[in-house]
């Protein structure tokens, strides 16, 4: 009988530069043969209080003895379990990296560089355990950014442009490009990658001048730069809410920032919930396609006298103007985004809306919303009927999942594909992906508690492949604070398919994140997972990408239907 091995020392790493030198303790986890490195809650950047509040963020180096054993505090945002209340502190810019490999032992790793989702004003790094995405040989790094008014604040002006959260992340990524190497990653292939508005701002990553150059290649899940909820195209006039709010003058701005600084962090959180709840509460089910609370902005463009701008221009201007990086994109979305919201808190008013939606689309000036549209909408108002509330005879459920349909197709599915369609008109290498399977694994709702966008039933068994349904399958789902989830860790068995659907997405990942010119496709017919065929990037032809966009997800819509839906979810006019 073999004798077990011995138990092996937790890592520590040594850091060289040029003019500065550091010694960082890491920890061993998981189980042989599938034990990796741990190194938790770095610093990449000085804390941004006092007078820092509000500004971009300031570099900070490696230097002398480092403890990565213990996950730094989640940044400011509401308690999940108690809405109230805050959790989380302002001196919050930390990541985590967790390697299957330190250096000397083989060629250097990809690197997940991954953001976390929850509408900007959510969510923590130490939530996403990246032990299984280390099976695969890539690094994972998960970093947090400030949320909410304190990572997004814009008055739209040279002294408050906005965007600070943006350049938590752009300097996360500078430190990582810059001392990856000593934990086993590729310093040449760092790979953004998000959920949510996490998507989003990956894919930011690449179209902003200050951080393109870092973006080896993207991955966006579930979210998209087009999406109605990626950007604010009235900072001023959530500024101005925030302002009244708190009893701060907003002009002029430098007199708002000075009493604004003034407050403590965990009023200006509560300010956010406030302006949230009543934002939900006035337009229903169209909050969940809305700008709620501060988040990215399109800043001024740079003319050189000041800091350089993170973003200056929409991004469908940006498409239009060819002004996109020919950086690789893997995106993809689950089949029913939205059902967990549509059957959890909006479902009395989304139930409502379908009472009275025959009056509601007849009216003129709805009318007028849907003909207004993008100029890619055909008579959108007359299939939005037909296709999805028109038959009022149905049952309830019937009605409720035609909802889940359009708003899925409106604030997902169709950002998605104009993503795609950008990026391969381009003949940029991309790839779109479904994720269909509904399986028994658990911790969505956990994890994502207090999103619009997720169940507010505790239950976790779920009937469809929702928003989210995706990261228990590559994530070890964790709390805030790094503490894991009681119902499954990385020894849980696993149902048969959650154990295929799980490897299959995996490999993907991770073999785009080492190839991004081409996936292997070694699915089966089942997987749970429907990657377009055969897997090679998209057709550039318009027509082709259309009709594999619908088959793969289920749209009801065609996508150049789509933009009148978005505006109704959004309450554009």
């Amino acid at each position: 009988m073999q004798a077990a091995l011995p138990p092996l020392d937790d890592p520590i790493v040594y850091v060289f530069k040029e003019d500065h030198f550091a010694k960082v303790y890491g920890s061993r986890q998981g189980l042989y043969p599938h034990s990796y490195y741990t190194f938790a809650g770095l610093r990449y950047a000085e804390p941004p209080v006092g007078k820092y509040r509000f500004q971009r963020p300031k570099k900070l180096k490696m230097e002398g003895d480092i403890k990565g054993t213990k996950y730094g505090s989640p940044c400011l945002q509401p308690n999940p379990d108690y809405p109230n209340q805050v959790i989380g502190s302002e001196d919050c810019l930390f990541l985590n990296i967790y390697t299957p490999k330190l250096p000397g032992s083989g060629a250097s790793l990809p690197v997940i560089f991954w953001i976390h989702g929850g509408n900007y004003r959510r969510g923590s790094a130490a939530q996403y355990g990246g032990g299984y995405l280390t099976r695969r040989d890539v690094v994972v790094v998960t970093v947090q950014y400030r949320l909410g008014s304190l990572g997004f604040l814009s008055n739209n002006d040279q002294n408050l442009p906005g965007n600070a959260a943006m350049f938590d992340l752009a300097t996360a990524i500078d430190w990582v490009k810059n001392y990856i190497e000593f934990f086993g990653g590729d310093p040449q292939n760092i790979v953004p990658t998000g959920q949510g508005s996490g998507a989003s701002s990956a894919v930011f990553m690449g179209l902003s001048n200050v951080t393109q150059s870092r973006a080896r290649s993207m991955i966006a899940m579930s979210g998209s730069p087009f999406s109605p909820t990626a950007l604010d195209d009235k900072p001023k006039e959530t500024t101005k809410k925030i302002a009244d709010k708190n009893g701060c003058p907003s002009s002029p701005t430098v007199e708002f920032i000075k009493c604004m600084r003034e407050i403590p962090a965990e009023k200006l959180i509560l300010s956010d919930s406030e302006i949230e709840n009543e934002n939900v509460a006035e337009k229903g089910i169209e909050s969940i396609g809305m700008i709620l609370t501060p988040s990215p902005v399109i800043e001024n463009p740079n003319d050189f006298r000041f800091l350089p701008s993170y973003l200056e221009e929409e991004p469908r201007t940006a498409v239009d103007l060819n002004h996109i990086p020919r950086i690789p994109l893997l995106t993809g979305v689950t089949k029913h985004e939205t059902a967990g919201a549509v059957r959890g808190k909006l479902k009395d008013n989304i139930i409502t809306r379908l009472k009275n939606f025959p009056n509601y689309v007849n009216d003129e000036r709805n009318k007028n919303r849907f003909y207004s549209a993008a100029s890619l909408a055909t008579n959108p108002l007359q299939i939005f009927k037909g296709n999805y509330l028109g038959q009022f005879k149905k049952t309830l459920q019937d009605e409720l999942s035609n909802v889940i349909e359009a708003t899925s197709d409106a604030l997902f599915n169709f950002p998605a594909y104009l993503i795609s369609q950008a990026w391969t008109r381009q003949r940029i290498p991309t790839f779109f992906y479904s994720f269909d399977h509904v399986g028994k694994l658990r911790g969505v709702r956990k994890l994502l508690k207090g999103s619009l966008l997720v169940d507010s039933n505790d239950n976790e068994e779920s009937e469809a492949a929702t928003h989210g349904s995706d990261l228990p399958y590559l994530f070890d789902l964790r709390s805030l604070d790094g503490t894991p989830f009681t119902f499954q860790n990385e020894s849980t068995p696993l149902h048969p398919d959650d154990e295929k659907v799980r490897n299959n997405l995996l490999d993907l990942i991770s073999n785009f994140a080492r190839n991004s010119n081409e996936i292997e496709c070694q699915m089966n017919l089942w997987s749970g997972i429907q990657v377009n065929k055969p897997c090679s990037p998209l057709s550039i032809i318009a027509k082709s990408i259309d009709g594999l966009f619908t088959n793969a997800t289920s749209s009801i819509f065609k996508p150049k239907e789509l933009p009148g839906l978005i505006n109704l979810f959004r309450g554009k006019k």
